[in-house]
């Protein structure tokens, strides 16, 4: 899940992002291959960071709709009668 959700979030991340942008290259000049690739690196932190958010987010709803489903299933204790007799001694 965690591969996924950060390759969707890069994938969204990186549709925003032009080469083109005056803010990559305000020399005039084309974007180096070193901003292209500081940028992608900065892409992929933050898009890893998404990814391992939304994974904990979904195990936080799991773990809130499992736990009251532990209270139901969870069966009886039954209560042998010798150990009731010795607990009643003590």
């Amino acid at each position: 899940m965690l591969t996924q959700h950060t390759q969707i979030v890069h994938s969204t991340l990186v549709e925003h992002v032009s080469r083109f942008n005056p803010l990559l290259h305000p020399s005039g000049q084309g974007p180096s291959a070193f901003t292209l690739a500081a940028l992608d690196q900065q892409i992929t932190a933050q898009a890893t960071m998404i990814g391992y958010i939304d994974d904990f987010k979904f195990m936080m709803w799991m773990s809130i709709v499992v736990i009251p489903l532990l209270l139901i299933i969870r069966p009886a204790r039954q209560v042998n009668r010798e150990d009731a007799a010795h607990a009643v001694m003590d």
